[in-house]
């Protein structure tokens, strides 16, 4: 393996885990939802921490991806799964919230 194959993986989940960050210490979850968040009834310093461990989890899988695409091409099918998952999940929770 060369460093070229952790290259793309590393950007997304540097993205990844730079956007956690700036949602849990502004609490701004309009950023992730992508339009106004004012439909949101609960805390939000919660609804973020919830986030924001979504995000950090799909953040760890990504750059698992180069790891696991050496090992075993079916366990990078699994991690792909497990992220989408993630993404409907952190959906799921925020519409949840209203």
């Amino acid at each position: 393996m060369m460093w070229k194959d952790f290259l793309p993986t590393t950007v997304v989940a540097l993205c990844l885990i730079v956007l956690g960050f700036y949602i849990l210490k502004t609490k701004n979850l309009h950023v992730l939802i992508g339009y106004n968040a004012d439909f949101i009834k609960g805390d939000r310093r919660k609804i973020a921490n919830k986030s924001t461990l979504f995000i950090f989890s799909a953040a760890l899988l990504t750059l698992a991806l180069p790891l696991l695409e050496s090992v075993a091409i079916m366990a990078v099918f699994i991690v792909l799964a497990v992220i989408f998952g993630l993404l409907l999940g952190l959906m799921w929770y925020l519409k949840k919230q209203q």
